[in-house]
Order: structure tokens, then sequence, then C-alpha cells
């Protein structure tokens, strides 16, 4: 039988071996704290199913969930773990800040026992910023991209909140001046996906500490325009909540360009009455229309007054 021949007909037998799911069995630790908790993942399933729904507007995160609470994939407290695989699939190590490690399990099968020993991860000293004089920026942005975006791993300092890099088109600087037409600057989000990137349009809050861009967070206004080519934002109900008693900031009845609908579908009523109230929106169809609203400079105002304030950041 000549070459050209044998080689398809090898690789036909041997498909269905390779396919086959077999049982990976063995012992895998953390150095020097055996009892951290290590994971053994398929392909590296969750890192990249992570890393594409952090990609989207809205993500849907309950597969992710799904595939974290597999506890078929956790070592056991004794440092074993049996999973299923097949010979050509790859099976990640992995643990809290720890040296990720990979291995395809066909060669693993060829080692006469498993064990696993995965290194702590270099860390670096977090120095906090001391800067006394940060600048401070408020514009109007257009999306670019906003991605999700790794954490340094620190020594002295754990951090509850997701990291994000924001890229914006600016449309208009409102307080200082930024240098460029574009700004990328960092944010802290400890709810996931900042609320902002949901929308193409916003008033944003930016200050610069220690030669570093952060977005003042959860501090920014959707942005929309009017029927007189105006930017306004929807009315902020949460905002007028707590603003200060006397001030002379107020809505205005405003006609958008295009009617500005938010979908309220399945949100708790009291939330829907605190954050849509009449007669500042119109309720129907499971959506809040915005029928009052205020000009940016307007929203600067509130701002000052209410969050920058209680953040000690004075607009002059």
């Amino acid at each position: 039988m000549s070459r050209q021949l044998l080689l398809p007909l090898l690789l036909v037998l041997s498909w269905p071996a390779l396919a086959q799911r077999i049982a990976v069995s063995g012992t895998a630790i953390v150095l020097h704290n055996p009892r951290n908790g290590v994971r053994v993942v398929v392909n590296d399933t969750v890192r990249k199913f992570q890393k594409s729904t952090l990609r989207l507007e809205n993500p849907d995160f309950s597969g992710f969930e799904k595939l974290v609470r597999d506890y078929s994939f956790f070592v056991k407290e004794d440092g074993r773990f049996r999973v299923e695989a097949r010979p050509a699939d790859s099976l990640y190590f992995e643990g809290y800040h720890t040296i990720r490690q990979a291995y395809q399990v066909a060669d693993l099968l060829k080692r006469p026992a498993i064990n696993i020993v995965l290194q702590p991860a270099p860390c670096l000293p977090y120095v906090p910023c001391r800067d006394s004089l940060p600048r401070h920026y408020v514009f109007i942005g257009e999306k670019i991209r906003v991605e999700a975006t790794a954490e340094p791993y620190y020594c002295n300092r754990i951090s509850m909140d997701s990291k994000y890099t924001a890229e914006y088109k600016v449309l208009a600087n409102v307080y200082g001046h930024l240098p460029h037409d574009t700004i990328r600057f960092s944010a802290y989000d400890h709810y996931g996906r900042p609320a902002f990137s949901k929308k193409q349009v916003v008033l944003l809050f930016v200050s610069e500490y220690c030669q570093e861009l952060i977005h003042e967070k959860y501090q920014y206004f959707p942005l929309y325009k009017t029927a007189d080519n105006r930017w306004a934002a929807p009315y902020p109900a949460l905002t007028y909540a707590s603003l200060p008693a006397g001030s002379g900031t107020k809505p205005h009845r405003l006609k958008f360009r295009e009617p500005v609908v938010i979908d309220i579908t399945g949100n708790d009523p009291d939330y829907v009455a605190r954050t849509f109230p009449a007669p500042y929106y119109r309720i129907e169809n499971n959506q809040a229309i915005a029928i009052y609203g205020n000009y940016v400079d307007e929203l600067v105002e509130l701002s000052k007054q209410t969050v920058l304030k209680a953040r000690g950041i004075i607009l002059r």
C-alpha cells in the first residue's frame, strides 16, 4: 500500500480513540499552600467564555456561572482530581494568584503518575497615589470601545472592583481641556461592566491622578440630542434625590429629537417609581418615556452639588 493511501487510513482508524472521553486523575496542589483551591479546566473553557462574554454590550453570565459552579472541575481538599477529557484535549490547572499550567491529555497519560504543583504568581508592591492636585475633566464623549482589563497582582492590596479600559471620541470639552480628540482612561466598577458603556454618547467625568486618567466611579449622564440640537439627559431622579434644599437647578420639559425610551420590563415597581417618576416620565407598555430632563451645563451643576461635592472635587 502506498504512503499516500496509508496516512489517511491511519487517521480514520485513530479518530475514534482521539474522540473518546477518558478519565484523567492525579493530584494538583499549590506550592507552599496545599489547601489553596485548584481548578482543572478542559481546553481553557472558563477563561475563553469569560473573555468573549465581557466583550458583549449586554453580557449573559448565566453560562459562565454554570461553568464556574461545576464542581467536577475543582480539586478536592486532599489534592486529588478526576476529570473526563479526550486525548486531544488540553487540561489547564489554575488557582488564585498562581501561574497557570497547561498540558495535553495525551502527554499526561504517558506519565506513571500525574502530580501537578502550581507556583505562586509573583506580586507587585502597591504604591498609593498621593496626588494632592489632580486635574479634572468633564466632556461629551462618543464610545469607541470599552474592554475588560486585567489588574496587576499587588502584594499589599485587594480590589473588589473590575477594571476596564475605555476609549472615547471627545465631541466637546465641558470642563478642562483635553488635548486630543480621543481619550483613553481606566474605569473601575464593583458590579461588572460600567453602566456608561451601554450608551453611545455620554457626559463623562474623568480625573487625572498621578498621570493616570481614571473615571470618577459611577459618575455619568446618558446624552441625547433635543429638537433644538442641544445635548441633554433625561431627568436624573437619583441625583435630584440627593440635591440639597434650595438648589436653583430644575428639570425642563424637553422635546428630544428622537423619543428617549427605556425598557423597564421585569424591574421592581419600587425601583421604577424611584427612578422614573411622574411627571418626568410616562410609563406605558413596560417602557419609561422621558418627558423632562436637563442640558449639559445643568448636569454639571447637579454633579457639583451632589456627588462631586461629597468626594471633595471642586470644579472652578
